[in-house]
């Protein structure tokens, strides 16, 4: 639906509340000034993709309340300017959470866990 779509002007994305469970789409569509992605309320377990996209832009995301246990891809991101991030309710266990942050290139003025 979203493929190959130019969405390069785009500075906010809020998506919460759609039932959403793949992110896979982030891909291949092109964010060149996406500041803010909010994915909140949704059913995304799988983040993986996180570490094929580039937002270099990207300011603030927002992951609450899905169902994410794994936050691997976190750590190899490209989020030059990622400074807030949004992790709060949802299935990561409190090690991984330490672990994965401690190791993560971009620094976050602001997280929730």
């Amino acid at each position: 639906m979203l493929e190959n779509v130019n969405f390069r002007e785009l500075k906010e994305l809020n998506l919460s509340y759609n039932k959403i469970s793949n992110i896979k789409v982030l891909e291949k569509v092109k964010f060149d000034k996406l500041e803010k992605l909010i994915l909140a309320f949704n059913k995304i377990s799988d983040i993986s993709i996180l570490e094929k996209v580039n937002f270099k832009e990207l300011n603030e995301l927002n992951l609450s309340s899905n169902k994410i246990s794994y936050i691997k891809a976190l750590e190899k991101a490209k989020f030059e300017k990622l400074e807030i991030l949004n992790l709060s309710e949802n299935q990561i266990s409190e090690k991984d959470k330490e672990s994965i942050i401690s190791k993560m290139k971009y620094k976050i003025k602001e997280l929730y866990t």
